[in-house]
């Protein structure tokens, strides 16, 4: 087995592991709606349960596994800093260049820092990933928080 395999396994582990995790707390909090006798508390969580899911489709959609598997990672990653990373476009073919940066991951947590953007639970951030134009390799990130758009370019 080789060296690079093996990462790719344990990663691929951990996002199950943290999917598992993510999955038993759903499990939880609607048991405890339910002890509490709020059945319109479940079918609500179960409604954030299914937009959640929907969000994530784009990600397993795209062509390349392995940018599937890293850009789940980056939204867990943004999820542990209090942020809803919602992807409204990924052109995988931008997929080398985001992950040799760890995108959308840092620019993420810069835009936070830089401009004193509060995270609160309910935070949702929408990106785009695109191709910055057709003969470049330039990568084009719109970040856009809620009301407010940030757009972020990465050149190799």
């Amino acid at each position: 087995m080789k060296g690079v395999e093996i990462v790719d396994y344990l990663k691929t582990v951990s996002l199950i592991k943290r999917a598992r995790h993510d999955f038993g707390n759903h499990l939880q909090v609607l048991n405890g709606y339910l002890e509490l006798g709020r059945p319109e508390h479940v079918k609500e969580y179960i409604g954030q349960i299914i937009d959640e899911m929907n969000a994530e489709k784009i990600i397993f959609s795209l062509d390349n596994p392995e940018a599937s598997l890293y850009f789940y990672e980056q939204l867990l990653l943004a999820r542990n800093i209090g942020v809803n990373l919602v992807y409204s476009n990924i052109d995988s073919n931008c997929f080398e260049i985001i992950k040799r940066d760890n995108e959308p991951i840092n620019s993420l947590k810069s835009l936070i820092n830089d401009n004193n953007i509060d995270i609160n639970e309910d935070m949702v951030v929408e990106l785009d990933i695109s191709k910055d134009s057709i003969d470049s390799n330039d990568v084009k990130m719109k970040f856009t928080f809620e009301k407010e758009s940030r757009i972020i370019r990465l050149f190799i």
